[in-house]
């Protein structure tokens, strides 16, 4: 579920903080996903950076890693991936540590600036 949640409002604030020039193309990336593909990582990270001016990636890498990073050990969208994917059990601590860092993002996404 904070998966779910991260991935909609890395989405909604996309819309929302996009410049003027950008927020065409962030509406026609997000709403033809099977024409352009992008995973939250790169949602949050090369489009955020192209429509908002801001990247999680550069500004909190530690909590880009908590979230999307494949090499690290259980960050949310690992962990999210196996458990829809191959039905994996996931341990409550690190079920609370994936929601704290789901709480983290949305508070980076809170406190950006509009980039219009």
């Amino acid at each position: 579920m904070a998966a779910i949640a991260c991935e909609l409002k890395i989405k909604e604030t996309l819309r929302e903080k996009a410049t003027r020039g950008a927020s065409a193309l962030v509406d026609i990336l997000i709403d033809n996903p099977r024409d352009f593909s992008m995973s939250v990582g790169g949602l949050c990270d090369k489009a955020m950076k192209a429509a908002v001016g801001h990247s999680l990636r550069e500004d909190e890498n530690e909590l880009y890693k908590a979230l999307v990073e494949t090499r690290q050990k259980d960050s949310l969208f690992q962990n999210r991936n196996a458990i829809v994917h191959s039905g994996r059990f996931v341990v409550s601590g690190v079920v609370r540590q994936n929601v704290r860092a789901a709480r983290k993002v949305f508070a980076w996404l809170e406190n950006l600036s509009s980039a219009i």
